[in-house]
């Protein structure tokens, strides 16, 4: 009886010397390591969510809306890959019709979003760069949309608009016309009146 109480005795002062070990040592090592392992879980996740937004911020459009005008059998806007090239925005017009010129189109080329694509009709570009070296001025009844696009207040719709007046209704007659034309009003036709002429 008296060696059981003794060996419980030991045990209770051994209890007793370890327990501030185990209370200070132990406790917080344990604490410590758990929120170490929770603070680098959440940068782990937090590095995972950068990179998902960066991928999706670099990801490019997988089409590309390209106007085809001008010598072509199916005018309008097209919707193509974003690898598309010029030849296969023409081809996506119908192609092009039995007069068209071109000889200075280069069809290789990438296309891009907004792109407008016009292709020359023949004999059209050497009109159109004959009036402007005449005198400076853009002749409205033979300048191609590209020459039109130069003068300022006329993009590309305006510019065929032009074209498409002029093959409907025939030539223009003086300059002042081309307010009959959707878009086109006095404001814009004040800009550009003396940088045109109607021959």
């Amino acid at each position: 009886m008296v060696k059981l109480k003794c060996g419980i005795a030991r045990l209770s002062v051994l209890f007793i010397c370890a327990l501030p070990y185990l209370l200070s040592g132990c406790g917080d090592r344990s604490y410590f390591e758990v929120a170490n392992a929770a603070e680098e879980s959440e940068a782990d996740v937090t590095l995972m969510d950068a990179a998902d937004e960066s991928t999706v911020d670099e990801t490019e459009p997988a089409t590309v809306f390209v106007q085809v005008a001008g010598a072509v059998n199916s005018p309008g806007v097209y919707e193509l890959d974003a690898n598309a090239r010029v030849f296969t925005a023409i081809e996506a017009a119908g192609g092009v019709t039995a007069d068209a010129d071109v000889r200075d189109l280069n069809q290789a080329l990438f296309v891009s979003d907004g792109q407008m694509i016009y292709v020359y009709a023949k004999g059209e570009r050497a009109e159109a760069e004959a009036s402007q070296e005449d005198d400076g001025l853009i002749d409205i009844n033979s300048a191609g949309a590209e020459a039109l696009m130069t003068l300022p207040g006329i993009g590309s719709e305006k510019a065929n608009a032009i074209i498409a007046y002029r093959e409907n209704n025939g030539r223009f007659s003086s300059t002042d016309e081309l307010m009959k034309i959707s878009g086109i009003k006095s404001g814009v036709y004040d800009k550009i009146k003396d940088l045109i002429t109607a021959r």
